[in-house]
């Protein structure tokens, strides 16, 4: 079985730690980020960190949907295009 295969089976496989080494932008961003949130943090009453944590979990849950989604047609999308090259004639 190629490794790839293997790898993505066990969870050993992480696009964004493959894709986005130390010094990346995305990196850069969420450090900028996670800055920005543990400031914000600090100033919020215990009520309000309440609130802010479901309204975290919200927005998580989206995203990951629609990051299934994009992954889904994005494998979708490879495989088309495969076929294609496969179907051409030269």
């Amino acid at each position: 079985m190629p490794h790839i295969l293997s790898d993505i089976y066990r969870r050993a496989y992480e696009p964004a730690t493959v894709a986005c080494g130390p010094s990346s932008p995305y990196r850069k961003q969420l450090s900028a980020l996670e800055q920005l949130e543990t400031a914000f943090r600090s100033k919020l009453t215990p009520e309000l960190t309440e609130e802010y944590e479901r309204l975290r979990k919200a927005q998580h849950s989206l995203s990951f949907l629609e990051c299934e989604s994009d992954f889904a047609e994005g494998f979708r999308l490879g495989v088309r295009l495969m076929v294609a090259a496969l179907g051409e004639e030269e």
